[in-house]
C-alpha cells in the first residue's frame, strides 16, 4: 500500500511506507534529489515526470505512477540496481489488477467492485501454462475488516473485532491469540495480549516516554523511549541496557548492563564507517562520496590490519573482490545476472538461465556441468549432478517439498501443519512424526525408538525433555530465562551463578566442585579458576581482532600470532615455536616446527593439493622424510594418491562421492583391494576386502549401526534400547544401566561414577563384602572434567596433563613419559622420556632426553593419519571410508602393519607391529596402558562402545545419551567427544530478550550468506557481535537445507575444533564446494537462498572471517 503524495505548494514529497508510516521529503526536483538520513532513502523525480524513492539500506528502487489516484502516486514498481524487479498495474480507479514479478510471471488480483478489496490473487499453474491456482483469497465483514485469508492449500487465518478493534486471530494450526486494549476506538492501545494455554500471557502498561511489559511470569521489563527509539531497557532482572543515538536516529553507542559500549561511526549518507567494540578491536569501511555506488564498500579493515577490496561495474554489481593477501574474485553479468566467476585460482564457473531467469546450468572449466529444471512457479523439480545422478522433487500449492526421489533413490514423503512445521517424514527406511505447540515449538518426536517430548513454560522457555524411557532433564530459568539450575537424566543438578550481564561467574557441579569465570569487556572468557578442587587456573587473552593470543594453564602456554587473513601464522608452545606460510587465498604452503619438522604444500592451478613432502626427527634418531603425490577428478575428489616406494593408492566414487572402490597398487599390479556397497540413507551395507572376505552390516529405522556379519562368519551386536544404551547381545541381557546412561554392569564387570558423571571405578564381581573388587581399575578426574590419572588393577599409575586448550600434553606410566607438541588439533611431534623416582625426593626425576621421536602427519584440515616419521625412518598410513587406519608401509613399499576393528574400535584382528598406529576413530588416540582412547574433550571406551563420562555440553551434544557415541560408526565420528557446542558454554554470545545464539538456518553456500542469514534468525546485529562468530554443527539436511548455527567467540576455546560440519555435509551431499559461486547457486536452484540472488548484488561468496 506504498504511495506518495507531492505537495507542490508546501514543497514536500510525503512517503507512505509499506508499514503506513509517512515520511517527508523536500519536494525532489529533476536536477536536485532529496535525501532524508534517519530512513537512508533519497526520493528522484525522473525524467518521465514520475517520482522514485532509492532505499540505500535494501538497494532497492521504489518507482510511483505519473497518474495520481486521489491525489496518490501509487507504487508501480520495485527494481534492483540492474532494473530487474516487481511491477504492478492498476485499473483507473487505482485497483491493483496484477502482478508481474522479474520472471514475467502474471499474478490477477480480483476485486469486489463495490469496496473494492482485494478477494482473491491468482497466478500461474506451476505446470499447465494454460490454467491458473488462487494462491490466496479473502473474506470481510460488514465494516471492511478482514475476517479470513486461505492460502492455496486451503488454510485459514480467521480474525475477530469489536469495532475496527482486532480481538482474536487464529493461526492455520488453531493456535489463537487474544487482544484487549484501554478503549474501544481506532487509537486504542493494547494493553493485554495472551495465547493459547496463557502463552505469552503480556501486560502492558503506557506512560509519558516508557512502556512496562509483565509477563507471563511475572517479570517486569521496562523500555525508555524518546521519538520513537528505545533509549534504555531495564530487564526482568534489574540489568539496564543503553542505546545512544544522534539527532538523525543513527545508534552511535551500545552499553551493556556491566557498562561495556560498542561505538559507531557514520558518513554523511548513513553508512557505518567505524565500528569499535569495548576492548578497542574496530572495524573500517570506505565508501564513495557520491554517485549511485555511495552506499558499496569499496574497501573494509579488520581489527588484523587486513584490508578488503570491491570493485562494481556501472550499475552496481561486484565484479571484483581482493582480499588482503592480494587473491582476486571476479565476476560478469549479462541482463543483470552473473554470467561467470572466476576464482583467484583462474577456474571459471559459467552460469546459463532459462526465460524466466531460473538458473538451468552451471558449467566450470574443468568440465563439470549441473543441470536444473523448475516449473512454471519457478520452483525447483529436478538437479542432475556433474555425475548424471538425478534428484526429484514435488511440492504442495504453497510451495512446500512434500516428495523428493533422492539421488541414491531413497524415496521421501513429507507432511506440515498450517503454519509449516514438518509433521511427518517417511522414507525407505524409517518413518519419524513430529508435535507442536505454540510458536512453531517442537513438543514430541515419535520414531522406531520411541517418543522424545519437550516442555515449555508459558514464555516457550524450554524446561524440561524427557526421553524414550520417561526419564527427565529439567532447566530452571531465571526472570529472563538464563539457565540457573539443570537436572540430568540421572538426577544430578548443576548450578549456575550469574552476573547482571547474564554471563555465568560461578559453576556448582552436583559434586560441589566450583569453577569460576572471568571475562574481559567483550564478554570473552580470561580466567578460570577451581576454588575448591585447587587445580590450576586457566587464563586466556585476545588481540583487538578478538583472536586468542595467549592460552595457559599451570606451567603450559601456548601463543598465538596471525595474518592479515586472521590465520595462525606463529603459535608457541612450552618452548617449540610453529611457523606457518600460506597462499594468497589462505590455503597452507609451509609449516616449519623448531623441534623439527619442516612440512611442504604443492598445488595444482585449482588450488588442489598435488604434492606433499615432510622432514623430520632429531640428531640422535637422524632426520626421516616422506613425500606424496596426490591426483584429483574434475570434482575435486581425490582418486590418486602416490607413496613411497612405488605404492599407489587409487580411489573410486559412486555418482553422489561415496567411496566404493579403494585399491592399493605397487609394481602395477593390485595388491589389496576394498569395494564398498551402501543402501539409502548413507547406509553402509557392505566391505568386500579381497584379503579377508566380505563384512556385512545393518541398522535399525532409526540409522543405528546395530549388527556385523565378519567373513569368518562371526557376529557382532551393537543392540540399543530405545535411549541408546548399547548391548553385545541380542537379547539385551549382559549389560544393566542406570538413569541417565551410565553403564552399571557389563556381563561380569561392574563400574561406578562419581556425582558429576565420570567413571571412577570398573571391577570384576559385584563389589560386596563376600564378592570383593578384582582386576579393579580406578579413575581420577580434574575439576575441568579432564582425566588425571588412572590407576590400574596392578596398582600402577597413568597419569596425564594437558593445556588449556584441551589438548594433551603428556602421559606417564612407570619410568616413561610421553609428550606431545600439537599442530592446531592434531598432534605433530611426539617423544618419550625417561624417569625415575626418588624416596628421598618423594618425586619423580624426569630426564630432559627425548628418544622415540615420532612426527606424526595428516590430511590437510582434517583428523585422518597419512604418515609418521619415526626415529629417522618414514611409514605411510592408509585409511578406510571413514579415516580410520587400516595398513602402513615403509619407505620401500612394505607392509608393516595392518588392522582390523570392530564397530566399537575393538581389534579383530593386528599383524605386524602391534601398536605401531594407535589412532582409532578419527580424533581417537589409543592408549594401550589404560584400555581407553584420548577423544580430546573425553575417553573413550572400545570395550564399553562409550564414554567414561558425560558430555560435557549436555544436551547440545544431539545426542540424549550423554555417554553415547555415535549411533553409526561406519559413517560419523565424533572428533572432540563434544559433537555440537554447548548451551551454556561460556563462549557462547550472551543473549538477552528475545535473542538466540543457537539458530536454524538454511545454507546458503556461502559462509557469509549463512552468518547474514544467523544473525537475521538470532535477533542479533552483526556490529554487537563483535568478537564472535558463527559454527555450523554436523546437521545438514539435503531436504530442507538446514543446519544449526552457533555464535561462539572468535577466539574462545572452540577456535581450535573443527567447524566444518554441515558445510562439509553440504559439499560432500551436493557435489560443490562451499564458499562458491557454484554452492550459491546450488542453494538458489534448491529453493534455500535468502536476500539477493547470484544475480543481484553482493560482495563476496567467500568466508571473509
Amino acid at each position: 500500500d506504498m504511495g506518495v503524495v507531492a505537495d507542490t505548494e508546501e514543497g514536500t514529497l510525503t512517503l507512505r511506507m509499506s508499514d503506513g508510516i509517512p515520511v517527508a521529503f523536500p519536494l525532489p526536483t529533476a536536477e536536485e534529489p532529496s535525501f532524508i538520513l534517519s530512513e537512508r532513502k533519497e526520493a528522484r523525480l525522473e525524467q518521465d515526470g514520475c517520482y522514485c524513492v532509492w532505499d540505500m539500506a535494501e538497494d532497492l528502487y521504489y518507482r510511483f505512477t505519473r497518474k495520481e489516484y486521489d491525489s496518490v502516486r501509487l507504487l508501480e514498481s520495485v527494481t534492483d540496481c540492474n532494473g530487474l524487479g516487481i511491477r504492478f498495474e492498476y485499473t483507473k480507479e487505482g485497483l491493483l489488477h496484477s502482478i508481474t514479478d522479474s520472471a514475467g510471471r502474471r499474478l490477477r488480483v480480483e476485486h469486489d467492485t463495490r469496496s473494492g478489496r482485494i478477494l482473491e490473487i491468482c497466478g500461474p499453474h506451476p505446470e499447465d501454462p494454460e490454467k491458473e491456482i488462487t494462491l490466496a483469497s479473502y473474506e470481510y465483514d460488514a465494516d471492511g475488516n478482514m475476517t479470513l485469508q486461505r492460502n492455496a492449500a486451503g488454510d485459514v487465518m480467521t480474525y475477530e473485532y469489536a469495532g475496527r478493534l482486532i480481538v482474536k486471530e487464529t493461526w492455520r494450526n488453531g493456535l489463537a491469540w487474544y487482544f484487549e486494549y484501554d478503549g474501544t476506538g481506532v487509537g486504542s492501545r493494547c494493553v493485554h495480549t495472551w495465547g493459547d494455554g496463557g502463552i505469552y500471557d503480556h501486560k502492558l502498561t503506557f506512560r509519558e516516554g516508557v512502556t512496562e511489559v509483565l509477563d507471563s511470569h511475572g517479570g517486569l521489563t521496562v523500555y525508555h523511549h524518546r521519538g520513537g527509539l528505545v533509549w534504555k531497557k531495564v530487564d526482568a532482572n534489574g540489568g539496564e541496557h543503553l542505546w545512544r543515538y544522534d539527532d538523525s536516529r543513527q545508534l552511535l553507542a551500545q552499553t551493556d548492563p556491566l557498562g561495556n559500549s560498542t561505538l559507531y561511526k557514520y558518513d554523511r549518507w548513513g553508512n557505518c564507517t567505524d565500528s569499535s567494540d569495548p576492548c578497542g578491536g574496530s572495524v573500517s569501511a570506505v565508501y564513495p562520496g557520491k554517485g549511485s555506488l555511495r552506499n558499496r564498500p569499496i574497501s573494509v579493515t579488520t581489527p588484523d590490519g587486513g584490508t578488503w577490496e570491491f570493485g562494481y561495474d556501472r550499475s552496481g554489481n561486484p565484479v571484483s573482490r581482493t582480499n588482503p593477501e592480494g587473491a582476486v574474485t571476479r565476476m560478469t553479468y549479462r541482463d543483470g545476472a552473473v554470467a561467470s566467476v572466476k576464482d583467484p585460482y583462474g577456474v571459471v564457473t559459467k552460469l546459463a538461465y532459462d526465460r524466466f531467469r531460473n538458473l538451468t546450468e552451471a558449467s566450470d572449466s574443468r568440465g563439470n556441468t549441473s543441470l536444473y529444471g523448475y516449473d512454471l512457479l519457478g520452483r525447483c523439480v529436478s538437479v542432475t549432478n556433474p555425475k548424471g545422478a538425478v534428484q526429484k522433487r514435488e511440492y504442495d500449492p504453497v510451495g512446500r517439498v512434500v516428495h523428493v526421489l533422492d539421488f541414491d533413490g531413497n524415496d521421501i514423503r513429507l507432511s506440515y501443519d498450517g503454519i509449516d512445521n514438518l509433521t511427518e517424514y517417511r522414507d525407505n527406511v524409517q518413518h519419524v512424526e513430529y508435535g507442536y505447540s505454540g510458536m512453531w515449538k517442537l513438543t514430541r518426536r515419535r520414531d522406531h525408538r520411541g517418543v522424545v517430548n519437550f516442555r515449555y513454560d508459558r514464555e516457550e522457555r524450554l524446561r524440561r525433555v524427557t526421553n524414550e524411557k520417561l526419564q527427565s532433564y529439567e532447566f530452571t530459568l531465571d526472570a529472563v530465562g538464563n539457565v540457573t539450575a539443570e537436572k540430568g537424566f540421572d538426577g544430578a543438578v548443576r548450578h549456575y551463578l550469574r552476573d547482571r550481564g547474564g554471563r555465568v561467574v560461578r559453576e556448582t557441579l552436583p559434586s560441589g566442585t566450583e569453577r569460576e569465570y572471568g571475562y574481559d569487556a567483550c564478554s570473552r572468557v580470561t580466567r578460570v579458576s577451581y576454588p575448591t578442587a585447587g587445580d590450576p587456573d586457566q587464563t586466556y587473552a585476545y588481540g583487538l581482532s578478538g583472536r586468542l593470543v595467549q592460552a595457559s594453564r599451570g606451567e603450559s602456554t601456548v601463543e598465538f600470532a596471525y595474518n592479515s587473513l586472521g590465520l595462525p601464522v606463529r603459535e608457541t608452545a612450552d618452548g617449540n615455536t610453529i611457523l606457518r606460510t600460506y597462499d594468497h587465498t589462505g590455503r597452507i604452503l609451509t609449516l616449519d616446527s623448531t623441534t623439527g619438522a619442516s612440512l611442504r604444500y604443492t598445488r595444482n592451478g585449482y588450488g588442489e593439493l598435488e604434492g606433499f613432502t615432510a622432514t623430520g626427527g632429531s640428531e640422535a634418531d637422524g632426520a626421516g622424510s616422506w613425500e606424496s603425490s596426490h591426483r584429483h577428478d574434475t570434482l575435486g575428489f581425490e582418486v590418486e594418491r602416490i607413496l613411497p616406494g612405488g605404492v599407489v593408492r587409487s580411489f573410486a566414487y559412486d555418482d553422489i562421492g561415496r567411496l566404493v572402490d579403494a585399491r592399493i597398487r605397487k609394481d602395477s599390479r593390485t595388491r589389496h583391494m576394498r569395494r564398498y556397497r551402501w543402501g539409502v540413507a548413507d547406509r553402509l551395507l557392505s566391505v568386500e576386502d579381497s584379503r579377508r572376505g566380505e563384512t556385512r552390516y545393518s541398522y535399525t529405522p532409526t540409522g543405528q549401526l546395530d549388527r556385523a556379519e565378519y567373513p569368518d562368519g562371526r557376529e557382532q551386536w551393537r543392540k540399543s534400547d530405545p535411549v541408546g544404551n548399547l548391548y553385545p547381545d541380542p537379547d539385551m541381557k549382559l549389560r544393566r544401566y542406570l538413569s541417565g546412561g551410565r553403564l552399571e554392569q557389563d556381563g561380569e564387570w561392574h563400574c561406578e561414577y562419581d556425582a558429576d558423571g565420570n567413571l571412577t571405578e570398573r571391577y570384576l564381581g559385584t563389589g560386596k563384602w563376600l564378592d570383593g573388587k578384582k582386576d579393579r581399575w580406578r579413575y581420577r578426574w580434574n575439576a575441568d572434567g579432564s582425566l588425571a590419572k588412572v590407576v590400574r588393577p596392578d596398582k600402577r599409575e597413568v597419569e596425564f596433563t594437558y593445556d588449556a586448550l584441551g589438548r594433551r600434553l603428556s602421559k606417564s606410566f612407570g619410568t616413561t613419559v610421553t609428550r606431545w607438541v600439537w599442530n592446531g588439533n592434531v598432534p605433530l611431534h611426539q617423544w618419550k622420556q625417561r624417569r625415575e623416582y626418588s624416596v628421598m625426593e618423594d618425586r619423580w626425576n624426569t630426564d630432559t632426553e627425548r628418544h622415540d621421536m615420532t612426527v606424526w602427519l595428516f590430511d590437510e584440515e582434517s583428523f585422518v593419519p597419512m604418515a609418521m616419521i619415526k626415529e629417522g625412518r618414514s611409514y605411510s598410513i592408509l585409511t578406510d571410508q571413514l579415516g580410520t587406519p587400516t595398513e602402513a608401509y615403509d619407505a620401500d613399499g612394505n607392509e608393516v602393519w595392518s588392522r582390523m576393528l570392530d564397530m566399537d574400535g575393538n581389534v579383530i584382528e593386528e599383524t605386524g607391529n602391534k601398536g605401531m598406529v594407535p589412532f582409532l576413530f578419527q580424533g581417537q588416540y589409543y592408549d594401550r596402558e589404560t584400555g581407553l582412547a584420548y577423544n580430546r574433550f573425553r575417553y573413550y571406551s572400545p570395550k564399553m562402545g562409550m564414554y567414561v563420562s558425560q558430555d560435557p555440553i549436555g544436551l547440545a551434544g544431539r545426542i540424549l545419551n550423554l555417554y553415547g557415541y555415535v549411533d553409526d560408526t561406519n559413517a560419523w565420528s565424533d572428533i572432540f567427544g563434544l559433537i555440537k557446542f554447548e548451551t551454556n558454554d561460556p563462549d557462547l554470545f550472551p543473549v538477552t530478550g528475545n535473542q538466540q545464539n543457537t539458530v536454524t538456518i538454511k545454507m546458503q553456500g556461502s559462509r557469509g550468506r549463512d552468518f547474514t542469514a544467523a544473525y537475521k534468525e538470532a535477533g542479533i546485529s552483526r556490529k554487537s557481535a563483535t568478537g564472535y562468530t558463527w559454527h555450523h554443527n554436523d546437521d545438514f539436511n539435503p531436504i530442507t537445507g538446514t543446519c544449526t548455527m552457533v555464535l561462539v567467540r572468535t577466539e574462545g576455546r572452540h577456535k581450535y575444533e573443527s567447524h566444518t560440519g554441515a558445510v562439509k555435509q553440504f559439499q560432500d551431499l551436493m557435489g560443490h564446494k562451499y564458499d562458491t559461486r557454484a554452492a550459491v547457486v546450488e542453494s538458489q536452484s534448491q529453493g534455500w537462498l535468502m536476500g539477493r540472488k547470484p544475480s543481484e548484488k553482493k560482495n563476496s561468496y567467500q568466508k571473509t572471517s
